[in-house]
């Protein structure tokens, strides 16, 4: 028999996810945190190391200047839409290697985007990873009529209702995948 382990992942992101896997570096409660990052070399991720990273002045500016920090978000956000764009294809390589390692431990993946307080529309980044076979449900799509109980008054995530309504329709998912119950 099969060894007690999961069965099913479920990964789920917000558009702004995809912008903050081309970031090397995160603002967090006491400063600023390094987190993982990769550059794609043809079909493979590459770790960037931090001696790879920007250094001195040029990091320093680049990580707290907010004017720069405001544009290049600007023209990420674009690049996020634009499937053909280097930081998609970085994103659905990463979702591939994601695919990869879960079906080696013996799972299956459900990715799931999460839609933020006024995204009512299909992602297209749902859309291509949907094209490249990977089980997708993009919550944004499914939004009811009046999605504002949904989400926090002052703050554009889900609230205790939203992550409900979104436990459901993951289940619902899962379940016409015939995943729950084997």
């Amino acid at each position: 028999g099969r060894e007690a382990g999961a069965r099913v992942v479920v990964a789920a992101w917000i558009d702004n996810d995809l912008l903050r896997s081309m970031t090397a570096y995160r603002r967090r409660p006491g400063g600023w945190w390094a987190k993982p990052t990769f550059r794609l070399q043809g079909d493979s991720l590459v770790p960037l190391e931090p001696r790879t990273r920007l250094a001195g002045v040029a990091e320093w500016a680049r990580v707290r200047s907010r004017l720069v920090q405001a544009w290049r978000a600007a023209v990420r956000e674009r690049q996020v839409r634009d499937v053909d764009s280097p930081v998609w294809q970085l994103n659905a390589a990463i979702f591939r290697a994601l695919q990869r390692d879960v079906e080696a431990a013996g799972a299956r993946l459900l990715v799931v985007r999460l839609p933020q307080k006024g995204q009512r529309e299909a992602s297209p980044a749902a859309a291509s990873l949907a094209g490249m076979g990977l089980a997708v449900l993009d919550l944004g799509a499914l939004l009811p009529e009046r999605p504002e109980r949904l989400f926090y008054v002052q703050d554009p995530h889900f609230n205790a209702e939203g992550h409900a309504w979104a436990a459901r329709h993951i289940t619902a998912r899962l379940e016409a995948l015939g995943w729950l119950h084997q």
